[in-house]
């Protein structure tokens, strides 16, 4: 479980202040590989977490976002997270497709 924090003013909020939480399973499937489950709550909405961990040689790792709810609704990408013992930056990289019907 982990609280999530503005780095810049997000969602009508200051820096460092609390936007969301985010909470999962690594699932460790050989001595190098794993798999993620787990969700992320923003404002107005969820993403879903799921699938292959990537781990790169600088510390870095990459989820999968498979899907989400609400204002993230249909959302696919990848959460971005940095090395750090205690704390570590996440980054939520979305593609979310707008329906024609829904253009202004």
């Amino acid at each position: 479980h982990d609280n999530l924090l503005t780095t810049a003013e997000q969602f009508g909020k200051k820096k460092g202040v609390k936007v969301g939480t985010d909470h999962g399973t690594m699932t460790f499937t050989s001595a190098h590989t794993a798999k993620f489950s787990g969700v992320a709550k923003l404002p107005n909405g969820s993403l879903r977490l799921d699938g292959k961990v990537t781990v790169f040689s600088n510390g870095y790792l990459t989820i999968p976002i498979t899907s989400g709810t609400g204002a993230y609704d249909g959302a696919t990408g990848i959460l971005i997270v940095g090395p750090g013992n205690k704390r570590a930056l996440n980054v939520y990289r979305l593609t979310i497709a707008i329906a024609s019907g829904n253009v202004a």
